[in-house]
């Protein structure tokens, strides 16, 4: 039992409540053919927003995540794109602890901004879909932080195939009790 007041000691400490938190993202490259041609999408940071609701050992989460990339097509034209995600995330706590692993799933949009390989502009929003796995700590009653590795999937329209976007997820969060 933990808890940060004296009067809390017969209380037993409980994830349960809703949360709003600040949150980061890194991703690699990611390369995909398209009509004959290559298509790059330089590794990038996104930051956002996001609101969660925990009850027991799941979490259901918001968010909002918005960055900018490059893209190269066939190694030569490189253009400036914007990109973002807005996440419907399942979590699971797997133990009923302060620090615990975490794996969590979801479906979203995701959109970017930017040129084609022959210097037209596109605008596309696409379904997507992520996995992830990693660990939650909530340091105190009302703050907690979880890292997590996720791979996102995305179909645009120009590929012929998915993007995958594969990085690293940071957040911390401020618990409502």
């Amino acid at each position: 039992m933990c808890s940060t007041s004296l009067g809390d000691e017969a209380k037993p400490w409980s994830r349960d409540g809703t949360e709003i938190y600040f949150i980061g993202q890194t991703s690699g490259s990611n390369t995909v053919s398209y009509n004959g041609t290559t298509d790059e999408i330089d590794g990038f940071t996104a930051y956002g927003l996001g609101l969660g609701a925990n009850e027991g050992h799941l979490g259901m989460n918001l968010e909002f995540l918005f960055g900018s990339t490059s893209d190269t097509w066939n190694g030569v034209a490189k253009y400036d794109a914007d990109i973002w995600f807005l996440n419907f995330n399942l979590d699971w706590n797997i133990l009923k602890a302060r620090l615990t692993p975490v794996i969590t799933g979801g479906v979203g949009l995701l959109g970017m901004d930017g040129r084609n390989g022959d210097g037209s502009p596109y605008d596309e929003t696409t379904f997507s879909c992520n996995l992830g796995a990693g660990l939650r700590w909530d340091i105190t009653d009302n703050i907690a932080v979880k890292v997590l590795y996720r791979s996102t999937w995305a179909g645009f329209d120009y590929a012929d195939e998915w993007n995958q976007f594969d990085g690293v997820t940071a957040s911390i969060a401020y618990v409502f009790k």
